[in-house]
């Protein structure tokens, strides 16, 4: 599988994983990295630690991991797995749900009224 894809999928699962954010999926981050890329722990632990020096969130981290292994395009392939495709896929996923279960509620709510 291309790393590219392999990318896409790995951070994409990390990102619906990380509702509770980003820090959250760490330890099953260096495990996936370490298993499918072959990122030491030692070059994580570096990795995460740039992530917190620089400026903004931490989890740009992960584009230093997505330039690491597959260089620009890899950085910005993970950028939107990561920050964007997931968490929109995930909040329509929020809101569809409610929606059913709102339309649900109001439907009961109709049929009980005489």
């Amino acid at each position: 599988m291309s790393s590219l894809v392999q990318l896409i999928l790995t951070f994409g699962l990390l990102s619906l994983l990380a509702v509770g954010g980003g820090t959250a999926v760490l330890p099953e981050m260096q495990t996936l990295l370490l298993h499918q890329f072959g990122i030491t722990h030692t070059q994580f632990v570096h990795i995460y630690s740039i992530g917190q020096v620089a400026p903004g969130p931490n989890m740009l981290m992960v584009l230093i991991i997505g330039f690491k292994i597959a260089g620009l395009l890899g950085a910005f392939i993970v950028l939107l797995a990561f920050f964007f495709f997931c968490h929109r896929a995930y909040c329509v996923f929020i809101q569809v749900v409610f929606g059913v279960i709102l339309a649900i509620v109001h439907g009961a709510a109709q049929s009980k009224t005489p």
